[in-house]
């Protein structure tokens, strides 16, 4: 891009999380971090009905060390790795930013699913295998007499209709090309089919430290988020006995901001202002109609 295209970007850009006093430069804007990154959507500049254009995750590197060379200034970094549809990279894409707030529910929760599933897990695989902390994973806003205290580890929790989305930030490149924003559909737990003990190969000692409740109930994939659409990847959690982990997703959740909303049944079709003391609508200019539901030019 150039200076100006990089400046305008920064601009439209604006905040990437709830806090408008850390914002930098004379742009007014968050740089995008781990907890709040930037959405946008590319659509591409020549394209049909059916193409609703794509996803992007990003976040802005100002003091990359490997490839500055490209721009002293600073880069813009994808968080999943968008390639065409068409493997053309000669396409040309329309940038569209949003008001809305990508956040991090939960740094300590993970996402497991498989392909083409409506079932998206939530876990913390260490509650049961290391016990390193209270917290099995559960990020829905759901309270219960004994599960308070997960709030000290969810940073945004996760409610019916809400939507969201999944994301690695310490494994960019295993993230799908394209992501999808799910509807959360329903939250729930289901009962627990195991005990710690069943998870664990090795017997009562893993990697030095003794597991003395391997007949405590296994939180492992009791929690669940039921989404509208079909997820297009696949992610699991593995932990061996040589600590080594594949890539951890964080379930991302998308706050759409209040100026953007849209009530599809309102009075006066959302396009003018009802007068309550004579119960007539005043439409905007450009509308007209008892409802204001027609548009019409001469209205202007």
């Amino acid at each position: 891009m150039s200076d100006a295209e990089y400046a305008l970007l920064k601009k439209c850009l604006g905040p990437s999380d709830f806090d408008t006093a850390n914002n930098v430069e004379v742009y007014n804007w968050d740089y995008g971090s781990k907890y709040y990154p930037h959405i946008v959507k590319l659509v591409r500049s020549v394209t049909t009905y059916i193409d609703g254009g794509y996803y992007v995750a990003l976040f802005f590197d100002p003091y990359d060390a490997t490839d500055n060379y490209l721009n002293a200034n600073g880069l813009f970094r994808l968080i999943n790795p968008f390639v065409p549809p068409d493997a053309f990279e000669s396409d040309v894409y329309e940038v569209y930013t949003t008001k809305g707030t990508l956040a991090l529910t939960s740094n300590a929760s993970q996402a497991v699913f498989s392909f083409a599933s409506k079932t998206v897990y939530m876990v913390n695989a260490t509650y049961d295998t290391l016990q390193q902390n209270y917290f099995d994973g559960d990020v829905s806003c759901e309270v219960g007499d004994n599960n308070a205290y997960k709030f000290k580890y969810i940073h945004h929790c996760l409610n019916k209709t809400d939507l969201f989305t999944v994301l690695s930030w310490t494994a960019m490149q295993a993230n799908p090309p394209n992501i999808n924003l799910y509807t959360a559909t329903r939250l729930f737990t289901q009962p627990y089919e195991h005990l710690v003990g069943t998870r664990q190969d090795t017997g009562l000692v893993r990697n030095s430290v003794i597991l003395n409740d391997v007949y405590k109930e296994s939180h492992f994939m009791v929690h669940m988020i039921n989404t509208d659409i079909s997820t297009n990847w696949a992610a699991s959690y593995h932990y061996d006995q040589d600590k080594v982990q594949r890539p951890v997703f964080g379930i991302y959740k998308f706050f759409p901001a209040t100026s953007s909303t849209y009530n599809y049944v309102s009075e006066c079709s959302n396009r003018g202002i009802c007068q309550r003391d004579t119960g007539l609508c005043s439409c905007f200019p450009g509308y007209t109609n008892d409802d204001c539901s027609v548009q019409n030019s001469l209205s202007l």
